[in-house]
C-alpha cells in the first residue's frame, strides 16, 4: 500500500472545484450527465448553495430533472459561451471531458466524486483527520486482509476518500457487489442467506443465480414498504421469508425516510416523525433467526455495526460468511473490522469495491 502519509497529502478535487467556483461565480454551473448518478451532484450543490443552471445529456429523454432543465450538448454549446461544467456521469468522465474540450473552449471542466461527502455528511478534511488519528488501526487492517486484491481496494478506498477522485476506483472494481470471487467459491447447496437491507430483491436475485437456485432458505429484511412490495412481486418462492422490519442492536421503533422510492442510497433512519416518514419496527437477528445460517449480508445505510451487535449470538454459534458495507460512515472502515475481529472467531477478512467510478459499495467480507 502507498504510504498513508503520502495519501493524506494528496490534493482534493472537490476543493479544486469550490476554488474554481469562487473565482467564477458569475458563470453558470452545468452538470453533464442526466442519469441517476447526477442525484449525488444535485445534493452536493444544494449543500453548498450552488445553483445548477441546466443538465447536459446527449441522450436527453426528459425535459427536467428535479426541476432543472435538460439540454443536449449542442443546445448547451449554442446557449452558453462560458460555463463551469461538472461531469456527473462519472463512469465516462474522460470521454466527456475530451468531447467538451474539442467543442467548447469557453467551458471550464471539473470532475470529482461527491458520493462520500453526501453520504457521510462530512468533508474530506474530516476524513483526513480521522485517518491520521487511526493510522495504527488502518495499518493493522491491511495486515490482516486475506489477499493482495483486498490491499489494493483498501489503498484505493483511502485515496478516493481523501482526493474525491473517481479515477481512484477504476482498477479495483469487482464484478459483483455481494458475490465476488471469494464468496462464490464458498457457496453450497445448503445456504441459508440472511439479506439485511434487501431493497427490491436485487441481491436475492443474484444469490439465486449464483447458487443455480439450489439453496435452503432466505431471510429478507427491508423496512421500506415500496421496496419490499416490489421484492415480493419479483421473488415468488416459499423458501424466502420477508420481514418489513429494520435490524439493530435493540428492539424498538424508529422513523424511516425514503426520498427516492426504488433508488438505492435514498433511504435512511431519521430522528423525528414527519408526514414523509414511516414508523418502522427494529428487531435483533438473534431474536428472529432460529436456525443455522451460512451467509449474512448487511447494507443498511450506516446501521451495520448496530445490527452486528444484535446478531452476536447467531454469528458466534454458526460463524456464517459475512458481507458488511463499510462506506456509509467514516468510522466503519475501522470499527466494523475491529468488532468482528474482537469476537475471536477466526475470520479471514477481504475487501471488495463494486463501482469503478465512485466511493460507494465498499464491502468487508469475513469468511
Amino acid at each position: 500500500m502507498m504510504q498513508l502519509e503520502n495519501i493524506l497529502e494528496m490534493p482534493n478535487k472537490i476543493e479544486d472545484f469550490l476554488d474554481l467556483y469562487k473565482k467564477n461565480k458569475d458563470m453558470p454551473v452545468i452538470l453533464y450527465g442526466g442519469g441517476d448518478g447526477c442525484i449525488w451532484f444535485i445534493k452536493f450543490m444544494n449543500k453548498y448553495s450552488i445553483p445548477i443552471t441546466c443538465i447536459i445529456d446527449k441522450n436527453k429523454t426528459i425535459h427536467e430533472r428535479n426541476g432543472i432543465p435538460q439540454l443536449t450538448p449542442k443546445e448547451a454549446y449554442e446557449r452558453y459561451d462560458e460555463a463551469i461544467v461538472v461531469i456527473s456521469a462519472m463512469a465516462y468522465s474522460h470521454e466527456i471531458e475530451k468531447s467538451i474540450m474539442d467543442n467548447k473552449q469557453g467551458f471550464f471542466v471539473s470532475s470529482f466524486d461527491p458520493t462520500l461527502e453526501v453520504l457521510q455528511q462530512i468533508t474530506y478534511l474530516e476524513r483526513k483527520i480521522f485517518f491520521k488519528n487511526k493510522k495504527k488501526e488502518i495499518i493493522e487492517l491491511e495486515g490482516i486482509l486475506g489477499d493482495q486484491k483486498s490491499k489494493i481496494v483498501l489503498n484505493n478506498f483511502l485515496m478516493g476518500a481523501i482526493t474525491s477522485d473517481s479515477d481512484c476506483y477504476r482498477d479495483s472494481a469487482s464484478d459483483s457487489q455481494y458475490f465476488p470471487d471469494v464468496i462464490r467459491k464458498s457457496l453450497s447447496r445448503k445456504e441459508v442467506f440472511v439479506d439485511v437491507g434487501a431493497f427490491v430483491g436485487d441481491s436475492i436475485q443474484e444469490f439465486v443465480k449464483v447458487t443455480d437456485n439450489k439453496y435452503k432458505k432466505i431471510y429478507a429484511f427491508e423496512p421500506d414498504l415500496y421496496n419490499i412490495t416490489l421484492a415480493k412481486k419479483q421473488l415468488d418462492d416459499e423458501r424466502i421469508v420477508f420481514y418489513q422490519k429494520g435490524v439493530g442492536k435493540n428492539k424498538g421503533k424508529v422513523y424511516f425516510y425514503n426520498e427516492n422510492e426504488g433508488i438505492d442510497e435514498g433511504a435512511r433512519i431519521v430522528k423525528d416523525k414527519t408526514s414523509a416518514t414511516t414508523e418502522v419496527e427494529i428487531v435483533r437477528l438473534d431474536d428472529i433467526v432460529g436456525e443455522e445460517v451460512t451467509y449474512i449480508k448487511m447494507d443498511i445505510e450506516g446501521m451495520e455495526l448496530d445490527a452486528l451487535k444484535g446478531a452476536e449470538a447467531l454469528i458466534t454459534k454458526y460463524k456464517p460468511k459475512l458481507a458488511i458495507s463499510i462506506y456509509h460512515k467514516m468510522e466503519d472502515i475501522v470499527e466494523i473490522p475491529n468488532h468482528i475481529r474482537n469476537m475471536n472467531l477466526g475470520y479471514r477478512f477481504y475487501l471488495r469495491h463494486y463501482w469503478n467510478c465512485n466511493g460507494t459499495d465498499t464491502i468487508l467480507f469475513a469468511l
